[in-house]
């Protein structure tokens, strides 16, 4: 007779595919740091020469953006216009979170490894998009970045207008009527 207890988890490798049911949050512009170069190492066995899927690369998150990674989340260092020329588009899965905090300041080094799907395959299961802002230091969803990145464009025109209209001579603020 079969048990009524259902196993749990993803059914799919990573939580990336049809059947999986794990929804993705996709984050633009976020700034990372101490990005190590990424070094494949090489196994030559009686198959060919293979890439290993060990850990190849680490990034440097800050606590202060708000965000705090977990083990399997997705990396994609997009850089359209550096590869143009290129036919590869790598994305990356966290394996290891080590935090490390200096005083006040915590940042979290994550080990990465190359993930074994590409981008279609993780972006029919994106729920939600955000943007970092430099200037706000945090992350909004994307409707709301939009209308911030208007207001910082309107608020830069003002300022430059109202810079031209100024006098040096009087002090004032002096506008032609254009009679």
């Amino acid at each position: 007779m079969d048990k009524k207890e259902l196993m749990g988890g993803s059914y799919e490798k990573a939580g990336v595919g049809d059947v999986s049911g794990v929804k993705w949050k996709k984050i633009f512009l976020l700034p990372v740091g101490n990005i190590e170069q990424i070094t494949p190492t090489q196994d030559a066995s009686e198959r060919g020469v293979d890439l290993d899927e060990s850990k190849v690369s680490a990034i440097t998150i800050p606590t202060t953006l708000g965000i705090q990674p977990f083990e399997n989340d997705v990396v994609h260092f997009s850089q359209e216009f550096m590869m143009q020329s290129l036919d590869i588009d790598p994305l990356f899965v966290i394996t290891n979170i080590n935090r490390a905090t200096y005083g006040d300041l915590s940042i979290n080094q994550c080990q990465m490894r190359v993930a074994p799907f590409d981008r279609t395959m993780i972006e029919k299961q994106i729920s939600s998009y955000h943007m970092f802002l430099e200037f706000t230091k945090s992350i909004h969803p994307i409707e709301n970045s939009e209308l911030l990145l208007k207001l910082q464009s309107r608020s830069e025109t003002l300022s430059a207008r109202s810079k031209e209209s100024f006098s040096n001579v009087t002090g004032f603020y002096l506008t032609s009527l254009g009679v």
